[in-house]
């Protein structure tokens, strides 16, 4: 039974990574990947970039609040809560992630199948963010 869950796990993960990469496009680079070792180390190097996208998104928020909160004196402005948010989210993704991957943790295919967690949920967090980017 554990066995077969494992199976259905490592399943749900390539699904997950062949869902990203169709989403993103057609010729993801992680497309290619011809073993576990190359996929962990393209879904690393996608990872790193999403993650680099997510921190410019944040730095411009982070910019025009801290111009917003120049005349809220004592009180909390909304680049504090922004922060404060965005601790909580890296604690949500790697919590969740390690939630969701947890059958998995022993297989031989567990460090890709972790990292596309991540990088999923870097990427939501991306485009959540952008929306406050577009729409002032």
């Amino acid at each position: 039974m554990k066995r077969m869950r494992k199976t259905v796990l490592v399943m749900m993960g390539m699904g997950l990574i062949s869902s990203i990469a169709h989403a993103e496009s057609e010729t993801h680079p992680c497309q290619s990947a011809s073993d576990e070792k190359s996929m962990y180390d393209c879904l690393q190097q996608e990872l790193k970039q999403a993650e680099a996208k997510l921190n410019d998104v944040y730095d411009r928020l982070e910019t025009r609040y801290k111009e917003d909160a120049s005349e809220l004196m004592d009180n909390p402005s909304q680049a504090d809560y922004l922060a404060k948010a965005q601790d909580a989210w890296h604690q949500y993704r790697q919590t969740s992630c390690d939630f969701e991957t947890y059958e998995s943790r022993t297989g031989t295919g567990f460090g890709s199948i972790y990292t596309a967690c991540l990088l999923e949920k870097t990427q939501q967090r991306t485009n959540y963010l952008q929306w406050f980017v577009d729409n002032p």
